[in-house]
């Protein structure tokens, strides 16, 4: 192994001081490939994360009809809590609804307010928060099952959650994944297609060492070593420089964010890539360079030396 790895680094030295601008240009090709590619998946996630705290902050409102007892109220109430489904209720009074309607809409003044007041625009309700998050495709089932066991009671006007928008949140988050998962293909496709050209080009440009080694009797594992490596190499450069820049990228997106007064709380979803992103994504990067480039020469040096001799 040592000895290959000494072959390894004259062959790199070598190919370096004869095929700067090869590698160079290639080396940045596909830093710019990886460093869009961890931008967009990223980004991705980070919208996803943004869509998925406002989908964990979604509720079920139950509107009571007018007139209801304190008996009627407790009842409604305990039965909702008894759901298996349900994690936690608030009840929400006239008074409650209309401050927090107040709140929310300051502009409109208080005789607007007080009129909205006595045609009982206000009705009682209570918030239901249910187990689970949106990010659980069955999540949104177990909304309308237990929507519609709350509408069948006597007492209760209207149950509200926003159907039509979990149904878009829903598929946003299918669409999400799906573009991730497209984005991860062209990826691996662009970058095994960089690094084929660039091993293909080194080969053909030392066909000449690799016949002597050939002739001397050297196996054909041991000629294409230094190529696979090679190859191995670049990926894994080129990933941990778009690692690195993308960590800058949203490390600064974050700052302005947390600087901003309006989206300040959005600062610690927009974060840097996850210990466990860039891990699988190093190997993963590290992987299709091993596999381009071992299929590149396996394809490539099939014995020239002998052919040659032969013919």
């Amino acid at each position: 192994m040592l000895r290959l790895l000494k072959r390894y680094y004259h062959f790199t030295m070598r190919s370096w001081s004869s095929e700067t601008s090869l590698r160079s240009s290639t080396l940045i090709i596909l830093i710019f490939t990886y460093a869009v590619t961890l931008f967009l998946i990223q980004s991705a996630f980070n919208f996803k994360g943004i869509m998925n705290r406002w989908g964990d902050a979604t509720k079920v409102t139950v509107y009571l009809t007018d007139g209801q007892t304190d008996e009627t109220r407790t009842k409604i109430h305990k039965f909702i809590e008894s759901l298996p489904e349900v994690k936690a209720t608030k009840f929400v009074s006239q008074e409650e609804a209309i401050a927090q309607f107040s709140s929310k809409n300051s502009i409109f003044g208080k005789e607007f307010i007080d009129d909205l007041k006595h045609q009982e625009v206000f009705p009682e309700s209570i918030d239901v928060t249910l187990r689970g998050s949106l990010k659980d495709q069955s999540y949104f089932n177990k909304m309308v099952e237990t929507s519609s066991l709350i509408e069948q009671q006597i007492g209760v006007d209207e149950v509200s959650y926003g159907k039509g928008w979990i149904e878009k949140y829903a598929a946003f988050l299918r669409l999400t994944n799906s573009l991730v998962g497209a984005i991860v293909a062209l990826f691996i496709f662009a970058s095994l297609l960089i690094i084929s050209n660039l091993i293909r080009v080194l080969v053909y440009n030392q066909h000449e060492e690799i016949e002597i080694l050939e002739l001397i009797g050297e196996t054909a594992k041991n000629i294409r070593f230094p190529f696979i490596i090679e190859g191995m190499v670049f990926s894994g450069v080129a990933y941990t420089v778009g690692i690195v820049l993308n960590v800058v990228i949203f490390n600064w997106i974050s700052g302005q964010l947390a600087g901003s007064s309006i989206l300040s709380h959005l600062a610690d979803v927009v974060g840097s890539p996850a210990f466990l992103f860039v891990t699988v994504g190093f190997f993963t990067s590290v992987a299709v360079g091993l596999l381009s480039s071992f299929f590149t020469v396996r394809s490539i040096n099939t014995g020239w030396a002998l052919s040659k001799r032969t013919n």
